[in-house]
């Protein structure tokens, strides 16, 4: 199991953040997961950005990662790879 923090950025032609479209792509892959609003920053401009916190095996989390950079697209979406996160 992999816990990685996923940064995606807001559509490139409209500005916007699609949070619902997230959170349903998000959704379909992983039992459960966290979502916060952050200001993120691409190739000099500032943009909405959503942070997915979520865990999982590589390849749902691969397919996770090439859904959303296809559905929003995207022309990337930060992946950062943490400790395991565990439920106790």
């Amino acid at each position: 199991m992999e816990t990685v923090q996923l940064f995606i950025g807001s559509d490139n032609d409209t500005g916007l953040l699609d949070t619902p479209c997230i959170e349903n792509i998000v959704s379909k892959h992983h039992a459960g997961f966290t979502i916060w609003q952050a200001v993120g920053h691409w190739k000099g401009h500032q943009e909405a950005t959503a942070v997915v916190l979520v865990s999982g095996d590589n390849d749902t989390i691969a397919d996770t990662v090439r859904t959303l950079k296809s559905e929003l697209r995207q022309d990337a979406i930060g992946v950062q790879h943490m400790s395991a996160m565990t439920f106790e």
